[in-house]
């Protein structure tokens, strides 16, 4: 909508009114919520936003006044047992690169009640996940020196433990990563913008 959404490690979450996007400044910033930890990575479906907050796993915000968010809006929380760098929602679940301890998926299909015992299931991903993204029946996770981990997420409550599909060494340390079409674009830190063909030979 009119609003983007940012972790600012260590100042949570900023709300920043961006209706007339040429005319955004500094003074477009109007609320923030100061999460627990640091916040590292967010993303919004319809009334909450979804922050990675390091050492104090996924923190839930209602944004729905964008404008009326304060530290208060904090609605629930899950303490993820790594340390949450990256999130991203699809359907009733959040999916959190929990750093060393992989992939955590997270029911969340009643946003105001999720709590320590939401995490449904795991995946170790080997290496350090720092950001994640969902398209279809896939996880994909940037896994720093790991590069680019794809997981089958197409039963997330059957548990999903080993079910690493694929993966993709990047040159650098893959940090974050979003995926359109037939290729998942990595950004991986010093050596820049990886693009990975996600079904070579097609």
């Amino acid at each position: 909508g009119d609003y983007a959404y940012v972790a600012d490690t260590s100042f949570g979450l900023q709300i920043i009114d961006i209706s007339n996007p040429e005319s955004v400044t500094d003074s477009s910033i109007v609320a923030s919520c100061d999460t627990s930890g640091t916040a590292r990575g967010v993303t919004v479906t319809e009334d909450y936003a979804y922050v990675a907050d390091t050492s104090f796993g996924l923190q839930i915000i209602n944004i729905s006044n964008p404008e009326s968010v304060t530290d208060s809006s904090i609605v629930a929380s899950c303490d993820t047992p790594g340390t949450a760098y990256g999130v991203t929602v699809a359907g009733d679940y959040a999916y959190v690169a929990d750093y060393s301890l992989g992939l955590q998926i997270i029911n969340i299909s009643n946003p105001e009640s999720v709590t320590d015992s939401s995490i449904i299931t795991s995946c170790n991903t080997l290496g350090y996940a720092y950001g994640v993204t969902v398209a279809g029946d896939y996880a994909y996770v940037a896994n720093t020196s790991l590069g680019l981990q794809i997981i089958d997420i197409s039963n997330p409550i059957s548990g999903i433990n080993s079910s690493i599909v694929a993966s993709c060494y990047t040159p650098g340390s893959a940090l974050g990563i979003t995926v359109a079409g037939d290729y998942a674009y990595v950004a991986d830190d010093s050596l820049g913008l990886q693009i990975i063909d996600l079904w070579p030979g097609n």
